[in-house]
């Protein structure tokens, strides 16, 4: 799985995009939900996908807490959701807008008229792209 995710373990330190193993979320206690959404994705837009994702895993693309709080800023004044994140950095994504991202590269866009730096979680369970749950 490709994810943009802080990890801290003992004397290592990942910040940004990374491959990480699913199992990494086999944890029922941990994670007490899990969402799985079925675009229908084309075989070109899934090789767009992993394409994407690695590329950004090889660039070290960066987590962005900084996002993360210009991201907060616009959900208490909507009128910024469809705005540049005012905190935005170049090569930093944060989770949800990580996968805004690579579904714009593929040609789907999971939540119309929210900036991709401004994107939550909810606005990718939200989706208006038809999907099986």
């Amino acid at each position: 799985m490709i994810e943009s995710d802080l990890q801290v373990h003992r004397k290592h330190i990942q910040l940004g995009v990374q491959e990480n193993r699913i199992s990494k979320y086999f944890d029922e206690h941990l994670y007490t939900s899990l969402a799985v959404l079925d675009l229908g994705l084309t075989e070109a837009q899934v090789i767009c996908l992993l394409c994407e994702g690695l590329d950004l895993v090889a660039s070290r693309a960066r987590y962005s807490l900084r996002e993360l709080f210009g991201t907060l800023i616009a959900l208490r004044r909507q009128e910024l959701r469809a705005r540049s994140n005012v905190l935005a950095r170049e090569r930093s994504l944060y989770c949800s807008a990580l996968l805004q991202h690579v579904f714009r590269k593929a040609g789907l866009d999971l939540a119309p008229g929210v900036d991709l730096k401004n994107t939550t979680p909810e606005d990718i369970a939200r989706t208006p792209v038809p999907h099986i749950t």
